[in-house]
Formats: C-alpha cells, sequence, structure tokens
C-alpha cells in the first residue's frame, strides 16, 4: 500500500514540506518585565554559588597535596 498523497506534493519533491515561521516583539509592561527578568537573577545566583563551592574545594585539594606527606610502602 502507498501512503496517500497530499495536495502540498508536488511531481519529483517527495516528502517536501514548506515550514513556516512568525516573529513577532515583545512589549511588555513595567511589572511584566520585571518577572521576566526574575529568573536570570535566580540562575545567576545558583551559577555563583556553584562556582564558589568548586573554587572552595579546588583550593583545599590543592592545600591538601602541598601539605601531604608522602607515604612509604
Amino acid at each position: 500500500m502507498s501512503e496517500p498523497s497530499s495536495s502540498n506534493d508536488r511531481p519529483g519533491e517527495a516528502g517536501v514540506r514548506q515550514i513556516q515561521a512568525y516573529r513577532f516583539t515583545l512589549e511588555p509592561t513595567h511589572d511584566q518585565a520585571q518577572a521576566l527578568r526574575s529568573p536570570c537573577g535566580a540562575t545567576r545566583f545558583a551559577y555563583n554559588w556553584g562556582r564558589r563551592k568548586v573554587l572552595a574545594n579546588w583550593a583545599q585539594r590543592q592545600a591538601e597535596a602541598t601539605t601531604a606527606s608522602p607515604t612509604k610502602t
């Protein structure tokens, strides 16, 4: 069995689809703009918190590596 052809199919262009896109501009009010920016501040806070943790752990490991005495086997 073959698939039924749609009215958009042209001879020689089997499986070709047209994609349509729309472009629009947001014009939020002051309160809406503030609400849109809110997740950005939370993301920046979480990133900075994680970065501080990673850098602190890295500094701790470097300090431990320089003060550790070699083990004798």
